[in-house]
């Protein structure tokens, strides 16, 4: 063995890659995949303790919640339910549709746990109403017993 210069190393030649079988159409199941199975999407979702909510990421479920935002305007003659802010108080409660926001009358809570769309209680009083975007901000996420000067 000679100690000088390069030792040649044998080299093997690399072995090719087999080509893949082309993708064969998939045979029917009699149980579907998990990713085969369309689930149906709820616009109302109702829970057990009576509450709903409409779920806007849907089409029907936002159309469900402008729906009941015209009902409780209607509901109201067409005025703000709070006119609590001055801009409100200014227009004598007056509201258009298009101004017309959903406020909650129970404060949302973390993660909407508490929220609740319906616009008529089980005993079928009105539970929520439509009011102005100043009067909705100032409210802001507090309950309806933190205002004594609601209009009814």
């Amino acid at each position: 063995m000679k100690r000088s210069g390069y030792i040649k190393r044998s080299t093997t030649p690399i072995p090719k890659k087999r080509l893949e079988p082309r993708n064969r159409d998939r045979i029917p199941l009699a149980i579907p995949r998990p990713n085969e199975v369309k689930k149906e999407v709820v616009a109302v979702k109702v829970f057990p303790s009576g509450r709903e909510v409409c779920n806007q990421l849907t089409k029907p479920g936002r159309d469900e919640y402008h729906r009941r935002v015209r009902v409780m305007w209607e509901r109201q003659d067409r005025k703000c339910g709070l006119q609590i802010s001055p801009q409100c108080k200014e227009r004598n409660g007056r509201l258009l549709i298009d101004e017309a926001q959903f406020d909650h009358s129970n404060s949302r809570g973390m993660d909407g746990y508490k929220r609740d769309d319906r616009i008529i209680d089980d005993d079928g009083k009105p539970m929520n109403m439509s009011v102005c975007c100043w009067c909705n901000s100032l409210k802001g996420s507090r309950p309806m017993s933190d205002f004594d000067e609601v209009v009814p």
